[in-house]
């Protein structure tokens, strides 16, 4: 068994996605902070109370689908890397890459990588479900 050989394109091309996520996440939430302070600042001019409420309501709803989202989209990734890991009886799976160097594990050990994977995911599933279940109850009565 050969050590894995290190791809320095492939590392060099996941800093650039992490440096345009971060800019493009800290873009997104100076949009969102200054949404939030354009509608607490209409508030006493010309937003109606039951148009700010409804504003509030958008983007709370928003935020727990994005979550959920977020979070099922992950679940799904784990599975499906849990389920090649299985086939294979290997971590990580072939087509998988890395940016770090990692161990390969077989057999048994690929078997306990892959239940802690379907473990994660699993529990991504509850937390969406979760999130999904707190915004129907705490913003269900303002949709009826």
């Amino acid at each position: 068994m050969s050590p894995p050989v290190k791809d320095v394109s492939y590392r060099r091309r996941r800093w650039l996605w992490l440096t345009f996520t971060l800019i493009s996440g800290a873009a997104l939430l100076a949009g969102l902070y200054s949404w939030i302070q354009k509608l607490s600042s209409g508030l006493g001019s010309s937003l109606t109370l039951e148009e700010y409420d409804y504003q509030v309501f958008i983007m709370r709803l928003a935020l727990c689908l994005g979550v959920a989202i977020t979070a099922s989209s992950l679940a799904i990734l784990l599975l499906k890397w849990a389920r090649d890991t299985r086939r294979q009886k290997e971590w990580p799976p072939k087509g998988l890459q890395l940016a770090a160097d990692a161990p390969i594990r077989y057999g048994k050990a690929a078997e306990q990588v892959a239940q802690r994977l379907t473990l994660a995911a699993w529990m991504l599933v509850v937390f969406a479900l979760v999130v999904l279940a707190w915004a129907g109850w705490r913003l269900g009565p303002e949709i009826f």
